[in-house]
């Protein structure tokens, strides 16, 4: 299997639906996703069932509330694909996501790949652009994206990169204190895999 995508979902009744839709509307179909229930109040859980009955590459797991951290870090756990990409459940691709990552990992062959978002508030596009390292396609140093990591905000969105999965493998640090709602977490989390890799490649499209 070539993606694991994991969402954490928490409460996400009102937008689940299309983002789930922006996954299965892919040209490319070789990947699983792993929605993480992480203890929804509102029906949230029985969505992500409905959706799991439908389609086998959907999967499920429910868990009680801990937190954006441990629900993804539940999905890590599970995850069979060889990349991992991350979701959020109140967030949606653009149609072409996979199929441009996809040709980007055949043609770079990185660790890590990063690519960019287009912000939108109350439903309309602010023509602001998240994530975008160049406007051309090119390799970053792991030293260069670690300095990043270190001294700005600027790329430690962890939805807007694709990781080999063996990546994440044998980290035993203790994250417990980010049990709960918590602030940096996607930079808590980048770490590990960040001082991992070896080839890191940046492409400039808006796939988020």
């Amino acid at each position: 299997m070539r993606y694991s995508i994991i969402v954490p979902v928490y409460n996400a009744a009102t937008f689940l639906n299309a983002c789930i839709e922006s996954v299965r509307m892919q040209a490319v179909d070789d990947w699983e996703l792993l929605l993480i229930d992480d203890g929804s109040t509102d029906g949230s859980g029985a969505m992500a069932d409905a959706w799991a009955s439908r389609d086998e590459r959907i999967r499920v797991l429910h868990q009680l509330n801990q937190g954006q951290f441990f629900a993804r870090q539940a999905g890590i756990d599970a995850a069979e694909g060889d990349y991992l990409l991350f979701l959020d459940s109140d967030d949606r691709w653009e149609a072409e996501c996979l199929s441009k990552l996809n040709a980007a990992l055949e043609r770079a062959n990185p660790d890590i790949l990063l690519f960019a978002a287009r912000i939108f508030e109350a439903g309309e596009d602010t023509g602001r652009v998240n994530g975008r390292f160049s406007p051309h396609a090119q390799a970053i140093s792991p030293e260069e994206l670690r300095r990043s990591l270190l001294t700005s905000h600027d790329l430690n969105s962890l939805c807007l990169k694709a990781f080999r999965r063996e990546l994440f493998s044998g980290d035993e640090a203790d994250y417990s204190a980010f049990a709960g709602p918590q602030c940096g977490e996607d930079k808590v989390r980048l770490l590990y895999p960040v001082s991992n890799a070896k080839k890191i490649f940046s492409i400039p499209d808006t796939l988020y």
